[in-house]
């Protein structure tokens, strides 16, 4: 009888205890803070400064940024996004000492050059499908980044 209780008080503790599981897209540690890029949450904890919502990839946007009119003065495009061979960017105003750098996800600079036409091709016919970022800097001011998809 002793046998029977322990099994079902076993087989009722078992079933009532649940854990949260999640499917880790990617992950670290960092610090003493661990953490996981894809894992639901339940508390977000804000404040006046931001607010944190842990485990949550968080969507952003990268738009023109730069100091005085640097920024406002160039126009910049990248096409096509998604790409497959080749990169094309349009330069506006090719009398600015411009230059770009490509990096990959973890910021490797892959590939880096002056920007000296109006149109400037960036070779991505050896790379990863993955997601890549094409930085263009006025001397040592960041003049645009662009999100590009590699397919």
């Amino acid at each position: 009888m002793r046998k029977i209780l322990f099994a079902a008080a076993l087989l009722f503790t078992a079933g009532a205890a649940s854990a949260q599981t999640a499917v880790a897209t990617a992950g670290g540690e960092a610090g003493t803070v661990s953490y996981t890029v894809g894992q639901p949450f339940v508390e977000t904890a804000q404040s006046d400064a931001g607010s944190l919502a842990p485990g949550v990839q968080q969507a952003y946007t990268i738009t023109t940024v730069g100091v005085g009119d640097v920024a406002a003065t160039v126009e910049l495009n990248a096409y096509p996004n998604p790409v497959a061979d080749r990169l094309t960017l349009s330069v506006a105003d090719t009398d600015k000492s411009l230059r770009y750098t490509l990096t990959d996800n973890n910021g490797r600079a892959l590939a880096t050059s002056e920007i000296a036409n109006a149109l400037t091709e960036i070779d991505m016919v050896n790379l990863v499908p993955a997601v890549y970022f094409l930085r263009v800097d006025d001397g040592n001011v960041m003049v645009r980044t662009f999100k590009i998809v590699k397919k």
